[in-house]
């Protein structure tokens, strides 16, 4: 009886040696996980953002001047090259245009982006809501499409939006913020970085189910992010023209339908199928969104957008995206104005005249951009 009782007794002690030795692992997992995180972001932990950031803001008035210059030549913003096949960034570094800080380098790219493929974020109704953020969750989490899972985001964005105070069922208003010291907004969403403060999209670990959809729990764009972007637009108040519908696009319009994802793209001749012959089937797969798509070819919605990065051991980027600016206002040519006089060229403003600038921001972004390099 005794011995049995001493065996049980080192047993215990056994036991509890194992947990402490278990909690001392987790420990210095985290402790190392903490410190390697430190360690990524070291480049920056000694005030050296600004200097960063002014060395990348340098870079892009330099890129601004270069297409100023470009334009004078004749080479019209944004849809002709540079000469000799350069880049922009080959362009500056051939008439010596580089930074200040000899530390320091560019990294410049540009594109043009045309927003008329998208739908107008403007014009989507609950309906479209509920279908677009369903198929996201059912993408990021490997469910089976169920529009019922669009409920919370819709909800969640739109008590965002709205005046009042009143909860909707699955939404949220300042009791649930306040935990992450923001408040709802209560007016029309403008942009995509609120999305990073609206439930549901960014990560909260107590609503692991609904939550994380545009945001991990890093703060970092997910996959599901970079979709909505490529189907969605602030920029475009008109129907989404096929001819400049992304993957993505497609991917959300055929839904499981593995035909018809295949006859929204060109045939090996480059022809489509004609858009009446399978919007039946886009009706069917998603219905209400039939209305907001157009074979017609504006291509007015253009963008020139420009990132760029300063780099010296580890890299920090502004991107921007710009619209060209004229003396006078463009006349719609259209027969659908409103698409048109959204998308013209900006008229330019007495004081944008007198600075010089030719180009308005339509956004400016350096949020999230460290990383290693």
């Amino acid at each position: 009886m005794m011995f049995s009782k001493k065996e049980n007794s080192r047993g215990s002690i056994l036991a509890f040696m194992l947990c402490i030795i278990l909690l001392l692992g987790i420990f210095a997992h985290r402790l190392m996980e903490k410190s390697i995180d430190e360690l990524r972001k070291a480049p920056f932990s000694k005030g050296q953002e600004i200097q960063y950031c002014l060395e990348a803001s340098s870079g892009l008035e330099a890129a601004l001047a270069a297409l100023a210059v470009k334009q004078d030549f004749g080479l019209n913003f944004p849809e002709v090259g540079w000469p000799n096949d350069q880049s922009l960034q080959g362009w500056l570094q051939g008439h010596e245009v580089l930074p200040l800080n000899p530390r320091y380098r560019w990294e410049i790219t540009e594109s043009v982006v045309n927003e008329g493929g998208k739908f107008s974020f403007y014009l989507l109704q609950p309906s479209h809501w509920k279908q677009l953020f369903a198929w996201h969750h059912s993408s990021k989490n490997g469910d089976l499409f169920d529009e019922d899972d669009g409920q919370p985001y819709y909800d969640a964005m739109m008590d965002w939006i709205d005046p009042d105070d009143e909860e909707r069922d699955e939404g949220a208003e300042e009791d649930y913020y306040e935990k992450f010291t923001t408040f709802p907004k209560n007016k029309r969403i403008y942009h995509f970085s609120d999305f990073q403060r609206i439930k549901g999209f960014f990560y909260d670990p107590k609503e692991t189910r609904f939550s994380g959809l545009f945001l991990d729990e890093n703060g970092t764009a997910t996959v599901e992010f970079k979709k909505f972007k490529n189907i969605v637009s602030f920029y475009n108040d008109g129907k989404a023209e096929r001819n400049l519908w992304s993957s993505d696009m497609k991917d959300f319009l055929a839904a499981d339908d593995d035909r018809l994802r295949e006859e929204l793209d060109p045939d090996p001749n480059g022809e489509l199928v004609s858009l009446n012959s399978i919007m039946p089937r886009i009706r069917e797969e998603r219905p209400g969104y039939e209305s907001m798509l157009t074979d017609q070819k504006n291509q007015l919605v253009r963008f020139q957008n420009l990132e760029v990065s300063a780099v010296k051991g580890a890299k920090y980027t502004v991107t921007a995206r710009l619209k060209l600016e004229t003396q006078q206002n463009s006349k719609p040519s259209s027969a659908n104005r409103s698409q048109a006089q959204s998308s013209k060229t900006l008229k330019r403003s007495q004081l944008m005249q007198q600075l010089g600038y030719r180009y308005r921001f339509i956004e400016l972004d350096s949020r999230e951009q460290f990383s290693n390099h």
